[in-house]
């Protein structure tokens, strides 16, 4: 029975080194995305222009969709806004048309 027990406990400690293995990959990942968002501006500072280039953004009336939207208008791209709430849509396109002349 000592044999069968080691054997056992082998096994769960295989498992448990597996299990942190892949909450480390899921956390490695998240990251990896939350410094996505963070660093958009930063990233989108290497073009010097975006003309030609379309970019959808979702959720444009505040927050993330937002400042994606307006960094991307800065860099001459054309922004397509993809929103729910038309009014606050619009609202959201006439301050980005007015903090950036000319955008698309």
């Amino acid at each position: 029975m000592g044999c069968s027990s080691g054997k056992h406990e082998q096994q769960q400690q295989q498992q448990q080194r597996q299990e942190q293995q892949e909450r480390q990959e899921r956390q490695e990942r998240q990251e990896v995305k939350t410094n996505w968002y963070h660093d958009f501006e930063a990233k989108l500072s290497k073009f010097t222009s975006l003309e030609g280039k379309v970019f959808c953004v979702t959720g444009c009336t505040e927050g993330i969709g937002y400042a994606h939207a307006r960094a991307a208008a800065q860099k001459d791209a054309h922004v397509v806004m993809l929103n729910r709430q038309s009014q606050r849509s619009v609202a959201a396109e006439q301050m980005i048309a007015k903090q950036v002349p000319g955008a698309k």
